[in-house]
C-alpha cells in the first residue's frame, strides 16, 4: 500500500452553451487516501487500438460528492475514475472505493 495525499476529488457538470454540449470535471474537495493499485494490463479490443488499463482500492475520506463517476486526481497523472464506493468501512468517516483508469 501506499499512503498518497493531496487527491483532488472532482464530479462531473454539464455544459451547456449555444456552441456545444458535454461535461466538464469541477474539483469539489481534497480527499486523503490509502491507494492499493493492482498491476495493469493491456486490452484489445477487436478493431479498436490498444488500451493500458490499471484498477485500484482506495480507503478515503467520505465526501459526498464522493461516488461513482467521479474522478479522482493525483498531482498531473491520469485521473482515477471512481467505479463504486462502499459506505460500509469499519472506520467511522471512511469509505472504500474502488477505481480504474485507462491510457
Amino acid at each position: 500500500m501506499s499512503a498518497v495525499s493531496d487527491i483532488r476529488l472532482a464530479t462531473p457538470a454539464s455544459l451547456q452553451s449555444p456552441s456545444a454540449d458535454g461535461t466538464a470535471y469541477v474539483s469539489v474537495a481534497i480527499v486523503w487516501l490509502d491507494l492499493s493499485a493492482a498491476p495493469g494490463r493491456i486490452e484489445a479490443e477487436p478493431g479498436l487500438p490498444a488500451r493500458w488499463r490499471e484498477t485500484a482500492a482506495a480507503v478515503a475520506r467520505d465526501q459526498p460528492a464522493l461516488d461513482r463517476g467521479a474522478r479522482l486526481a493525483v498531482s498531473g497523472e491520469i485521473p482515477w475514475r471512481v467505479v463504486s464506493v462502499q459506505r460500509r468501512h469499519p472506520a467511522r468517516g471512511f469509505v472504500t472505493a474502488q477505481l480504474e483508469r485507462i491510457a
